[in-house]
């Protein structure tokens, strides 16, 4: 057997320990072979796989022990259990084991190691390669250049909101075996990588690193859990200096090597625990649904004001798993029993004429028969929600609707006789106009609380708990605050005055109210990396504005570019001028006057933190910085 995958697969087979868990484990079909199989990356609902589970006509010598380990690639099924089309992801030929592999969607590129020598690599061992795939064709995969000749880096995962790889290797300065590294990618290309440490790292061997929520989950044969090689959580709130060990049944008596969260409910596992097929086995691992995420209610749908029959309706969850598929009753019921609290949900009308999507609406009743909720479809047929738990009377269901881009962020803290007397966790919420609840926050430690992305308007109400003993409510707005009282458990605010605010219309029809002094960051502006080229995400941004723009005659756009400080400072500026040049033109042919369009490049002039070249800073906080901002400028 090749020294590349003995890194890891000395495993005895063994029963799964089943204990008092939220997460059951389910075996997937399609992907898993009697031979070892592992789940890689999941990219455009497609998962990548190192697998021996097929016989390599081409490479298998008579001196090889094994099957090659080669990567391939599988299409989703109507959920993640099942799978097919398995096919090798890359067209070259290798003579040794390849794998895992990881997609970078921000400059389309695959990190993935390999003991073959590619590009003039050197040496006998094993290396991370990074290739991309064009319309020419694959690139010639090229090993990146921190990886020294002398020794193995392996397992690569690549993390795009933090620009960060994380890694194994077996270079000397690290605690065991092979160890968890890490580095950032930077416009100057890599920084140098860090060992996780002897809390992380055991005096074996940690191995097939992924990234969730910032924290780093990996497998250990170090010792301390219940198996061979069990899963692990570094903590990103800890520097990445301290870990902890999962729960089962998410690890077992067997070896468990790798997972893969994709939501806080679902992760894929690879496990070699008894029930799989043969060797190691990928495995669904899905939160259970508790007594405390069930409800009592249900659904009708209507259009024009009468049931919708015979409609066919698709629910799907935030991973667009297929939930359910049915058809509307005579009375327009559609069944909800299978969706729980807290979680989002989409429905799509399927058998319904387009020209009808924006008259139909959702009915959600409660067990006494009330309408509680109304949710509206929108012009492509679709309608979103997530159902809340009733923590009081007036709490019912807050819809999740496609949100406008022109969105603002309300901050606050509340008190009783002065600030940071009030415990964590105190649910605020802001009501509509008809007293009906559009969005919910909850306090910290502090008592400081924040809503994202509400609607624009001149007053808002803010409703607490009856039994909170909450007296003020201290609002932040333009550098300004400002304290509120609380009367009868609710609390007035005036954002705007009439006078000073710009009314239009967003791309929703919904009139809304900003000021000159707003700023809105659009986050989803993204660009390929080191280029002003926009991102398909971004072009749908865009989109969005020019509408905007189409619907209000009276205003004009500044758009304003910023990078973070890493990097030359006049390169910084010019690169940001670039990308904003590039909004410009790219909503300039959505047929808007390119004259209403102001592009502002300001490089690293303006960061939100202390992220500059003398601070060392986490990649979520230089992310924060890499933004593109919308003024709104009235025109006279």
């Amino acid at each position: 057997m090749k020294k590349y995958f003995v890194l890891y697969i000395i495993l005895s087979i063994a029963s799964a320990v089943i204990g008092q868990s939220n997460y059951s484990v389910v075996n997937t079909s399609g992907i898993n072979t009697i031979n070892d199989d592992l789940a890689s990356c999941i990219f455009d609902n497609q998962l990548l796989i190192i697998t021996n589970g097929k016989q390599d006509l081409v490479n298998d010598y008579s001196w090889n022990k094994h099957n090659l380990f080669h990567i391939e690639k599988a299409t989703r099924g109507a959920t993640l259990e099942t799978w097919s089309n398995s096919q090798p992801l890359f067209e070259h030929k290798a003579f040794n084991d390849e794998g895992p592999a990881c997609f970078n969607s921000e400059d389309s590129v695959f990190y993935f190691s390999s003991a073959n020598h590619y590009k003039g690599a050197k040496g006998h061992n094993i290396k991370i390669y990074m290739i991309k795939q064009t319309a020419a064709g694959w690139t010639e995969p090229v090993a990146l250049p921190f990886c020294d000749n002398k020794y193995d880096y392996a397992h690569p995962w690549y993390d795009a909101s933090q620009n960060l790889l994380v890694f194994s290797s077996n270079v000397p300065s690290g605690s065991g075996l092979m160890d968890i590294w890490y580095c950032y990618k930077t416009p100057d290309g890599w920084s140098e990588p860090t060992n996780c440490g002897i809390m992380v790292n055991g005096v074996n061997n940690e191995l097939f690193p992924s990234v969730y929520n910032g924290d780093i989950y990996y497998s250990s044969n170090s010792g301390g859990g219940p198996g061979g090689f069990d899963l692990k959580k570094a903590l990103r709130s800890q520097q990445w200096k301290s870990s902890v060990l999962l729960e089962e049944p998410i690890n077992s008596t067997a070896d468990d090597i790798a997972i893969i969260f994709l939501n806080e409910e679902r992760a894929l596992l690879t496990s070699n625990r008894s029930g799989g097929i043969g060797g190691d086995d990928v495995y669904l691992v899905k939160k259970k649904i508790t007594e405390e995420l069930i409800h009592s209610y249900s659904s009708q749908l209507f259009c024009a004001g009468k049931p919708l029959t015979n409609a066919n309706v698709v629910i799907t969850n935030s991973l667009s798993e297929l939930v359910s598929e049915q058809k509307s009753d005579s009375l327009g019921n559609i069944s909800i029993k299978e969706l729980a609290l807290q979680q989002r949900y989409k429905f799509q009308l399927i058998n319904v004429p387009p020209s009808q999507f924006t008259d139909c609406v959702l009915h959600i009743i409660d067990d006494k028969g009330n309408k509680v909720r109304e949710i509206r479809f929108n012009a492509f047929g679709f309608a979103e929600l997530e159902l809340l738990p009733l923590n009081y009377a007036d709490l019912k269901l807050i819809p999740l609707e496609d949100n406008s881009i022109l969105t603002i962020n309300i901050e606050g803290q509340i008190f009783e006789e002065k600030p940071g007397d009030v415990n964590t966790h105190e649910p605020i919420m802001i009501l509509d106009d008809q007293g009906e609840p559009v969005a919910i926050a909850y306090t910290n430690e502090t008592g400081k609380f924040k809503f994202t992305e509400v609607e624009p308007k001149l007053n808002y109400t803010f409703k607490l708990s009856e039994e909170s003993k909450v007296q003020n409510v201290l609002i932040t707005n333009h550098g300004d605050k400002i304290v509120l009282p609380v009367l009868q458990a609710e609390v007035q605010y005036q954002r705007l005055k009439a006078d000073e605010a710009i009314s239009l219309v967003n791309e929703y029809n919904e009139t809304i109210f900003v000021s000159a002094k707003d700023i809105f960051v659009i986050n989803r502006i993204y660009y390929e990396y080191n280029s002003a080229q926009l991102t398909s995400e971004a072009k749908s941004q865009l989109e969005q504005l020019a509408i905007v723009l189409e619907k209000n005659k009276n205003i004009n756009l500044e758009l304003r570019s910023h990078t973070d400080a890493r990097g030359n400072d006049e390169y910084n500026l010019s690169l940001s001028k670039k990308r904003a040049i590039s909004a410009v033109k790219y909503i300039a042919g959505k047929k808007i006057n390119e004259q209403r369009l102001i592009p502002i490049g300001l490089g690293e002039t303006m960061l939100l933190n202390e992220c500059d070249d003398n601070v060392e800073c986490s990649e979520p906080e230089h992310t924060l910085n890499r933004r593109t901002e919308i003024k709104i400028i009235k025109v006279q």
